[in-house]
């Protein structure tokens, strides 16, 4: 299968990351006395290693909670992609919901 890589072009990958941690985002105060929620899409690079190299937003319902939802991505350990019995990095999207109760 292929999956973005590093520099952006696809890559074949036999295994897809597969998230060990994933951390909650923490909720700003300001985002909450907006009444700001709902959902953040990030992409973050998985790296050879499992861990966050880097995270982009790529839609959001409020520029409050970017900063969240990015801080909380960035925290997330996955088991990394495979190809040919390596370890690579590429891009995944994670989806990071802000719900007021």
């Amino acid at each position: 299968m292929q999956a973005p890589g590093r520099d952006g072009g696809n890559v074949f990958v036999e295994e897809l990351p597969e998230a060990i941690t994933k951390v909650p985002p923490q909720y700003p105060d300001e985002a909450r006395e907006a009444k700001a929620q709902g959902m953040v899409q990030t992409q973050a690079l998985v790296g050879e290693d499992g861990l966050v190299q880097d995270v982009r937003i790529l839609s959001s319902p409020s520029p409050l909670l970017n900063p969240a939802a990015a801080n909380a991505v960035r925290k997330w350990v996955f088991k990394p992609a495979m190809a040919f019995g390596k370890p690579v990095a590429v891009w995944v999207t994670i989806p990071v919901r802000f719900t007021l109760h």
